[in-house]
Protein backbone atom coordinates (compact mmCIF):
# COMPACT_ATOMS: atom_id res chain seq x y z
CA UNK A 1 0.00 0.00 0.00
CA UNK A 2 1.46 3.28 -0.99
CA UNK A 3 0.85 5.84 1.41
CA UNK A 4 0.02 9.72 0.39
CA UNK A 5 2.46 12.22 1.04
CA UNK A 6 0.68 14.65 2.99
CA UNK A 7 2.37 16.64 6.15
CA UNK A 8 0.12 15.51 8.04
CA UNK A 9 0.43 11.75 7.25
CA UNK A 10 4.08 11.89 7.37
CA UNK A 11 4.17 13.64 10.99
CA UNK A 12 1.74 11.33 12.68
CA UNK A 13 3.91 8.25 10.91
CA UNK A 14 7.23 10.13 12.17
CA UNK A 15 5.50 10.08 15.59
CA UNK A 16 4.69 6.39 15.49
CA UNK A 17 8.35 5.59 14.30
CA UNK A 18 9.84 7.50 17.55
CA UNK A 19 8.25 5.82 20.03
CA UNK A 20 8.25 2.93 18.25
CA UNK A 21 11.62 2.50 16.83
CA UNK A 22 9.47 1.40 13.14
CA UNK A 23 10.85 -1.85 13.31
CA UNK A 24 9.70 -5.46 14.23
CA UNK A 25 11.65 -8.12 15.78
CA UNK A 26 14.22 -9.25 12.90
CA UNK A 27 15.48 -5.90 12.82
CA UNK A 28 19.16 -5.40 13.07
CA UNK A 29 18.73 -2.77 15.07
CA UNK A 30 17.06 -4.92 18.19
CA UNK A 31 20.67 -5.28 20.25
CA UNK A 32 21.20 -1.60 20.58
CA UNK A 33 19.32 -0.11 23.73
CA UNK A 34 17.41 2.33 23.36
CA UNK A 35 16.28 5.54 25.82
CA UNK A 36 12.96 5.61 27.45
CA UNK A 37 11.15 8.80 27.27
CA UNK A 38 11.89 9.56 30.97
CA UNK A 39 15.23 10.77 32.66
CA UNK A 40 14.67 10.52 36.56
CA UNK A 41 15.18 13.44 38.83
CA UNK A 42 18.60 14.53 39.35
CA UNK A 43 19.75 15.31 42.83
CA UNK A 44 22.99 17.32 41.76
CA UNK A 45 25.87 16.83 39.74
CA UNK A 46 29.41 15.43 40.95
CA UNK A 47 32.45 15.42 38.55
CA UNK A 48 30.33 15.81 35.45
CA UNK A 49 28.56 13.00 36.18
CA UNK A 50 24.40 13.27 36.46
CA UNK A 51 24.04 12.30 40.94
CA UNK A 52 20.33 9.79 41.37
CA UNK A 53 19.64 8.74 44.70
CA UNK A 54 18.17 5.69 45.74
CA UNK A 55 16.57 4.24 48.87
CA UNK A 56 16.52 0.95 49.99
CA UNK A 57 13.27 -0.02 51.43
CA UNK A 58 13.57 -3.86 51.30
CA UNK A 59 14.07 -4.57 55.19
CA UNK A 60 16.12 -7.59 53.47
CA UNK A 61 19.58 -7.92 54.75
CA UNK A 62 20.30 -10.00 51.23
CA UNK A 63 19.24 -8.09 49.08
CA UNK A 64 20.30 -4.48 50.41
CA UNK A 65 24.13 -6.45 50.32
CA UNK A 66 23.60 -6.65 46.77
CA UNK A 67 22.02 -3.67 46.11
CA UNK A 68 25.07 -1.72 47.84
CA UNK A 69 27.62 -3.85 45.75
CA UNK A 70 25.94 -3.60 42.45
CA UNK A 71 26.01 0.47 43.63
CA UNK A 72 29.54 0.00 44.32
CA UNK A 73 30.23 -1.24 40.95
CA UNK A 74 27.98 1.61 39.26
CA UNK A 75 29.79 4.40 40.62
CA UNK A 76 32.99 3.07 40.26
CA UNK A 77 32.42 2.05 36.28
CA UNK A 78 32.44 5.18 33.11
CA UNK A 79 28.57 5.40 33.56
CA UNK A 80 27.48 8.99 33.44
CA UNK A 81 24.92 8.81 36.45
CA UNK A 82 26.53 8.38 40.00
CA UNK A 83 23.73 7.05 42.43
CA UNK A 84 23.78 7.92 46.17
CA UNK A 85 21.73 6.53 49.22
CA UNK A 86 19.05 8.70 50.40
CA UNK A 87 15.82 8.78 52.02
CA UNK A 88 14.75 12.32 50.98
CA UNK A 89 12.97 12.27 47.48
CA UNK A 90 15.07 9.54 46.01
CA UNK A 91 14.88 8.76 42.22
CA UNK A 92 14.99 5.12 42.59
CA UNK A 93 12.91 3.03 45.91
CA UNK A 94 13.77 -0.89 46.14
CA UNK A 95 10.87 -3.04 47.61
CA UNK A 96 10.23 -6.69 48.34
CA UNK A 97 7.53 -7.74 47.15
CA UNK A 98 5.67 -10.92 46.81
CA UNK A 99 4.94 -9.97 43.42
CA UNK A 100 6.88 -9.91 40.22
CA UNK A 101 9.70 -8.38 40.14
CA UNK A 102 9.73 -5.04 37.79
CA UNK A 103 10.35 -1.55 37.14
CA UNK A 104 7.50 1.01 37.78
CA UNK A 105 6.36 3.29 35.56
CA UNK A 106 8.36 6.82 35.29
CA UNK A 107 6.36 9.02 36.84
CA UNK A 108 4.72 11.43 34.86
CA UNK A 109 4.97 15.02 36.66
CA UNK A 110 8.00 16.52 38.85
CA UNK A 111 9.67 15.01 40.64
CA UNK A 112 9.97 11.78 38.17
CA UNK A 113 10.66 8.46 40.02
CA UNK A 114 10.89 4.79 39.36
CA UNK A 115 10.03 1.81 41.77
CA UNK A 116 12.18 -1.35 41.88
CA UNK A 117 10.32 -4.43 43.31
CA UNK A 118 12.53 -7.04 44.29
CA UNK A 119 10.66 -11.14 43.94
CA UNK A 120 11.68 -11.97 47.72
CA UNK A 121 10.67 -15.47 47.26
CA UNK A 122 12.37 -15.52 44.05
CA UNK A 123 15.24 -14.07 45.05
CA UNK A 124 16.32 -16.10 48.01
CA UNK A 125 16.04 -18.96 45.61
CA UNK A 126 18.14 -17.34 43.11
CA UNK A 127 20.96 -16.52 45.27
CA UNK A 128 21.03 -19.81 47.49
CA UNK A 129 21.73 -21.48 43.68
CA UNK A 130 25.71 -21.44 43.00
CA UNK A 131 25.88 -19.89 39.47
CA UNK A 132 22.19 -19.69 38.72
CA UNK A 133 21.40 -18.05 35.33
CA UNK A 134 19.33 -15.43 37.19
CA UNK A 135 22.16 -14.02 39.53
CA UNK A 136 21.18 -11.98 42.19
CA UNK A 137 23.44 -8.73 41.03
CA UNK A 138 22.73 -9.25 37.79
CA UNK A 139 19.00 -8.22 38.31
CA UNK A 140 19.64 -5.48 40.14
CA UNK A 141 22.22 -4.82 37.76
CA UNK A 142 19.37 -4.80 34.60
CA UNK A 143 16.71 -3.56 37.06
CA UNK A 144 19.16 -0.02 37.80
CA UNK A 145 19.51 0.44 33.91
CA UNK A 146 15.65 -0.27 33.57
CA UNK A 147 14.77 2.65 36.29
CA UNK A 148 17.28 5.29 34.72
CA UNK A 149 16.06 4.88 31.85
CA UNK A 150 17.02 1.94 29.35
CA UNK A 151 14.96 -0.35 27.83
CA UNK A 152 15.31 -4.08 28.33
CA UNK A 153 16.72 -6.49 25.70
CA UNK A 154 19.48 -6.94 23.59
CA UNK A 155 22.11 -9.51 22.79
CA UNK A 156 24.10 -11.17 26.16
CA UNK A 157 25.77 -9.81 27.90
CA UNK A 158 24.13 -6.11 27.47
CA UNK A 159 23.09 -4.95 31.16
CA UNK A 160 19.78 -4.87 30.28
CA UNK A 161 19.76 -8.41 28.13
CA UNK A 162 17.34 -10.92 28.71
CA UNK A 163 16.98 -13.03 32.16
CA UNK A 164 17.97 -15.88 30.02
CA UNK A 165 21.33 -14.89 29.28
CA UNK A 166 23.72 -16.97 31.55
CA UNK A 167 26.19 -13.82 32.41
CA UNK A 168 24.81 -10.20 32.46
CA UNK A 169 27.14 -6.89 32.57
CA UNK A 170 26.91 -5.11 35.99
CA UNK A 171 27.76 -1.95 34.60
CA UNK A 172 26.45 -0.32 31.09
CA UNK A 173 28.68 -1.16 28.41
CA UNK A 174 29.43 1.54 25.78
CA UNK A 175 26.28 1.94 23.50
CA UNK A 176 24.12 2.05 26.90
CA UNK A 177 26.82 4.43 28.32
CA UNK A 178 26.05 6.37 25.17
CA UNK A 179 21.88 6.53 25.69
CA UNK A 180 22.43 7.64 29.10
CA UNK A 181 24.76 10.29 28.42
CA UNK A 182 22.11 11.41 26.15
CA UNK A 183 19.64 11.10 28.92
CA UNK A 184 21.32 13.23 31.71
CA UNK A 185 24.05 15.45 30.23
CA UNK A 186 21.95 17.73 30.43
CA UNK A 187 20.03 17.33 33.67
CA UNK A 188 19.93 19.95 36.43
CA UNK A 189 19.07 19.16 40.02
CA UNK A 190 15.38 19.25 40.97
CA UNK A 191 14.27 21.86 42.83
CA UNK A 192 12.54 19.16 44.87
CA UNK A 193 16.05 17.18 45.45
Amino acid sequence: MKLPRHPVVLLVLAGVCALTGCHGSSSPHKSRPHALRCRLQVAGRRAGRAVVSYDDTTGDPSMSAAIKSEVAAWNASSAPVMLVPSTRNPGITFQAVTSKATVSPCSGTAPRTVTVQLNTAKWHAASTVPGAVKDPIGAIARLIGRALGLQSGGKCPLLTSPNSCPQRAETPGPAETQVLQKLYASATPSPTS
